[in-house]
C-alpha cells in the first residue's frame, strides 16, 4: 500500500519476483481502507474462476485445442 501524489492509497500486486501483476487504480482515502480492498481481493481469488470470451464462445481457452 502506497501513498500517491494526490494523497490517496492505492496497492499493487506483485508476484514472488515482484512482478507487477496488477492494482488499484482510483484510490482510498485511508491506507487502511485500501488494505482492507487488498485483502478483499485476495479472498476473492482464492477461489475466482477463469472465463475464457463470451458463454456462446465456442473457443478453447489458450494452450487447450
Amino acid at each position: 500500500v502506497n501513498e500517491g501524489k494526490d494523497g490517496k492509497f492505492r496497492f499493487t500486486v506483485r508476484d514472488a519476483d515482484g512482478k507487477y501483476l496488477g492494482g488499484n487504480l482510483t484510490g482510498f482515502a485511508t491506507k487502511e481502507d485500501a488494505a482492507k480492498a487488498a485483502d478483499a481481493l485476495k479472498a476473492v481469488l482464492a477461489t475466482a474462476k477463469v472465463e475464457y470470451g463470451k458463454k456462446d464462445d465456442k473457443k478453447s481457452p489458450p494452450g487447450e485445442s
